[in-house]
């Protein structure tokens, strides 16, 4: 009796996955960001964008160096900020740059941050846009990196976890040999010479 041969093996077919849904966009507007921005333009229908009042408009309530006292921008104040009303959290403090004017800790701020029309705008007023208030207290340190030491003054913020921020003054100062991508850094410490008393220079 004839047997039926067994039936060729079947190549294997990949497995089929189904399609991942897409990334979500980070940027893509939200329903409840889109209604908080409905809310807060009803609240403020009327009002002041800089602080509220309902006595004059933006354009004349002279905000542009009013510092938020939640999401740092300059503009308006805390009590109209839409990032609040939003329930976004408080923006982090920066650290203050070495290059702020030395006559900040005594504060006229009024006639500090006023310029004359058609001047420059001073360079501080962008950093000073992304303090929640300013930085007054400092404190001496002895810095040292390797062999390096020197004394700074460092002005004392939150700066979360990070211990300490070297601004680009220091590093145009020192001009340190930096590797990016192992994260260190190395400053080169030059040998001071002794002067012999007829003179003559010895390195050490």
């Amino acid at each position: 009796m004839p047997t039926i041969p067994p039936p060729a093996p079947r190549p294997s077919t990949a497995s089929i996955t189904p399609f991942a849904p897409p990334a979500r966009d980070p940027n893509a507007m939200e329903v409840d960001a889109t209604k908080s921005r409905l809310d807060w333009t009803c609240m403020m229908a009327g009002k002041c964008y800089g602080c509220g009042s309902t006595q004059h408009a933006k354009a004349n309530g002279n905000h542009e160096h009013e510092i938020c006292g939640h999401c740092g921008r300059a503009g308006h104040c805390k009590a109209v900020c839409f990032d609040k009303l939003a329930g976004k959290p408080k923006a982090r403090r920066v650290a203050a740059s070495e290059n702020l004017p030395a006559e900040i800790p005594g504060l006229p701020s009024s006639e500090l941050l006023s310029s004359t029309p058609g001047s420059p705008t001073p360079n501080f007023n962008d950093m000073l846009a992304q303090l929640h208030q300013l930085i007054l207290e400092f404190v001496q340190l002895e810095l040292t990196i390797g062999d390096y030491v020197e004394v700074v003054e460092l002005l004392v913020t939150d700066l979360g976890p990070e211990e300490v921020i070297l601004g680009l003054p220091w590093l145009r100062k020192v001009n340190p040999d930096i590797d990016w991508r192992a994260g260190l850094m190395n400053i080169k410490v030059e040998e001071e010479e002794e002067v012999k008393e007829d003179g003559a220079e010895v390195e050490e």
